[in-house]
């Protein structure tokens, strides 16, 4: 299934409203905010590893500017991947009378079969999905053996 930020508009545009964001960034910042947290928990589990493979090492390898700078990375990450999002975002036009947002996509981007083939099925999905998700699995299982390799080193 591919997710779109599209779903939860009608639930977030009150949301948008009352932070004064102006409504065409609110897919691109729901977007930018997912990818964020699913390379976030993939960079918590690199410093899992390196604290338990190097525990002599990590506070060296581990600093914050390190840190500071690989966050940075991620926020710049997050937005490149994003940024065609924002191209397609949900023009919103205010009715007259009525509470409710009438919105449409722009045509001339999602109607290409070609964008959609390569940017919502493959591109999205490749580095959302199966990326992170395979890393965080192997990464694990990594952290796993070492755990294990030190608790029989500890009990020899």
């Amino acid at each position: 299934m591919i997710f779109c930020a599209d779903q939860l508009m009608c639930q977030m545009h009150d949301f948008g409203g009352s932070l004064n964001i102006p409504l065409e960034l609110i897919p691109l910042l729901y977007c930018i905010a997912y990818t964020g947290s699913v390379y976030l928990t993939l960079m918590i589990t690199v410093d899992r590893l390196i604290a338990v493979s190097m525990p002599i090492r990590a506070k060296s390898i581990l600093t914050s500017n390190r840190t500071l700078f690989s966050i940075l990375a991620l926020g710049i990450f997050s937005v490149a991947l994003n940024f065609t999002r924002w191209i397609e975002s949900i023009e919103w036009k205010y009715p007259n009378e009525g509470r409710y947002w009438n919105f449409h996509r722009r045509p001339s981007l999602y109607a290409s079969s070609e964008y959609n083939t390569i940017y919502h099925l493959y591109v999205w999905n490749v580095f959302m999905y199966l990326i992170p998700f395979v890393l965080v699995i192997v990464l694990n299982i990594k952290i796993w053996c070492e755990v294990n390799l030190i608790y029989l080193l500890i009990n020899l």
